[in-house]
């Protein structure tokens, strides 16, 4: 099992899709990986997730009133509170950052990490559907609204 399989309470049925969540655009440039290889696009599909996630919820303790439904889901799913939760499981340990990347430590700024986080998300949405995900977010306590 992976470390961050661990940290997720989660293992992945199709490991390549953890690969490629932890793996950065700018790490599979380095080299000289498929363009397909990287997270960019399970990090869109990991931030629409964590956002529907949030709207259940949200919906489930009958708020109906769109601006409040609005003000709550920006509230919980901002930048900061995803760096944050990626910090306390210690991401950064385990994302393939690129050379300039770690030069610059860019994990220190926040959004890379939750980048990272919503890419995760975005894997286990695809390995094992939106119940696993929901599962995985009370497991290492983001935020309910």
């Amino acid at each position: 099992m992976h470390r961050l399989e661990a940290s997720l309470g989660y293992r992945f049925k199709e490991a390549t899709y953890l690969e490629r969540a932890i793996t950065r655009r700018a790490y599979a440039n380095d080299h000289h990986l498929p363009t397909d290889s990287n997270q960019d696009a399970l990090a869109v599909l990991g931030d629409a997730v964590i956002s529907a996630i949030f709207l259940k919820k949200i919906l489930s303790i009958s708020i109906t009133e769109k601006g409040e439904i609005t003000h709550r889901k920006i509230e919980q799913i901002k930048g900061s509170q995803m760096a944050e939760v990626a910090r306390r499981m210690d991401l950064h340990k385990e994302i393939r950052w690129g050379s300039g990347e770690v030069k610059q430590e860019v994990w220190l700024q926040g959004r890379p990490l939750g980048e990272c986080l919503e890419a995760i998300m975005g894997a286990i949405f695809l390995d094992g559907g939106l119940d696993s995900c929901e599962s995985v977010m009370r497991y290492i306590d983001f935020a309910s609204p």
